[in-house]
């Protein structure tokens, strides 16, 4: 790779690379939700085909999550990800010459495979395998830099629409995101601290001979479990299950602005509380990012859990009538995100350790990957089956308390069983 020990490479770089390869690349695949109504109206599609080629990509990128862990674990994340950044760039500008379903298709099996890499894997493992120490705070940038972004970029793309049309947007959005995220990825991206001849930042002072030493020849010797050994504990099974219902719960901001516009309070209140959504994300982040550093992964996700737990029950009592209750409930049922964003990969991290982390985190990943897929069909049967929307959050209240009760059930029985594997 051309570096050496004498080049020392600076650790908060590593925070761009993430940006680069992972969260800028969501940012852009999240816009997908404004092409659907122009091409639909352009070629007399129904939703269904016009949204055909997104159920494809989700389906194959969760197919792909173990393969691209084991990669990640062998090869370097570098040459990976920027060939990732271009397959992924290329394909999404080729989309605005497509005029049949079956083209977005095929878009939608090459969107699969990139979003297989980079939707999750890339910018938790760069930034655990980086940090011994302020991992939630670094973990945390990237968002919040996408959340700023965000802010612009929605309305933006929306202008492009109107002034350019889907097609030219397209290729603009695809060929500005290729170019700045395959830069980021090849300047910033390094495999991990052992590749260039360091140690992960805050090794020193979070080691002192515990979780990580020195080899004779100056590397870093990664404690923890394999991926063989995490499937003997049901801890592993657990934090399946744990992901899976973290994206249900997270899944319900899909259903806000029609929960609202069928009650009481209105539309109008639905659209505000989406952007109080937005809004809150930015401190959020930073905050829970200090209290993982400063408290751990535990307590980061059970009071992130107990606080959308509180946010829930909120929302119920507002019974659709009280529009500050459903606002402040919102806002707290919304730190369900932290676990979705930054506290599974913490879990992970420490209750599995570093040993193959990636080859690990992929199965948490393919089970986020399934649930976003599912989450969709399940909020719909139950609007089918109850004929109403005030069953949503009286479902999430359910799923959010089961989520907050595996907090500490996979960390005392995964720390206890993998600390017997390990010494074994």
């Amino acid at each position: 790779m051309g570096d050496t020990q004498n080049k020392k490479f600076n650790p908060w770089l590593i925070v761009l690379g993430a940006l680069g390869c992972n969260s800028l690349l969501i940012s852009l695949a999240n816009l997908d939700g404004f092409f659907l109504a122009p091409v639909m109206e352009e070629f007399n599609w129904t939703r269904t085909q016009a949204s055909l080629y997104m159920t494809i990509y989700s389906w194959i990128a969760a197919a792909m999550q173990v393969f691209v862990g084991k990669l990640f674990e062998k090869h370097d994340v570098r040459k990976i990800m920027g060939g990732i950044v271009i397959l992924y760039g290329v394909s999404y500008m080729a989309t605005s010459a497509f005029t049949h379903v079956w083209q977005w298709s095929i878009f939608g099996i090459l969107y699969g495979v990139a979003a297989g890499f980079f939707m999750y894997i890339p910018g938790a493992l760069l930034i655990t395998r980086w940090f011994s120490k302020r991992t939630g705070f670094a973990m945390a940038l990237p968002g919040i830099i996408t959340g700023i972004l965000g802010f612009f970029l929605n309305p933006m793309c929306q202008n492009m629409l109107t002034k350019y049309g889907w097609s030219k947007t397209r290729v603009i959005l695809g060929a500005v995101f290729m170019i700045v995220c395959f830069i980021l990825t090849i300047l910033f991206v390094r495999s991990s601290p052992e590749s260039v001849g360091q140690k992960p930042y805050g090794y020193e002072e979070v080691t002192a001979g515990s979780e990580k030493k020195d080899t004779d020849h100056g590397t870093v010797e990664l404690k923890g479990v394999t991926a063989k050994q995490a499937f003997k504990m049901p801890a592993f099974y657990l934090s399946i299950v744990f992901t899976f219902l973290v994206c249900i719960v997270c899944c319900f901001v899909q259903q806000i602005a029609s929960y609202a516009a069928a009650l009481p309070i209105g539309a109008m209140a639905g659209a505000f509380a989406l952007s109080i959504f937005s809004v809150i994300g930015l401190p959020r982040s930073p905050i829970m990012g200090w209290i993982f550093d400063k408290f751990g992964s535990f307590a980061g996700n059970f009071l992130s859990t107990i606080v959308s737990v509180i946010g829930t029950i909120m929302i119920i009592l507002g019974g659709g009538k009280n529009v500050p209750l459903f606002y402040v409930g919102v806002a707290c049922w919304s730190f369900m995100f932290v676990p979705l964003t930054m506290g599974t990969s913490l879990l992970v991290k420490d209750v599995f350790g570093d040993k193959e982390y990636s080859s690990i985190y992929s199965y948490m990943s393919t089970s986020l990957l399934i649930s976003a897929g599912v989450a969709p069909l399940v909020y719909a049967q139950i609007y089918d089956r109850s004929q109403s929307y005030e069953t949503y959050p009286v479902f999430v209240l359910i799923m959010a308390i089961i989520v907050t009760a595996l907090v500490p059930i996979i960390y005392f029985f995964g720390k206890r069983d993998a600390a017997k594997l390990e010494n074994s």
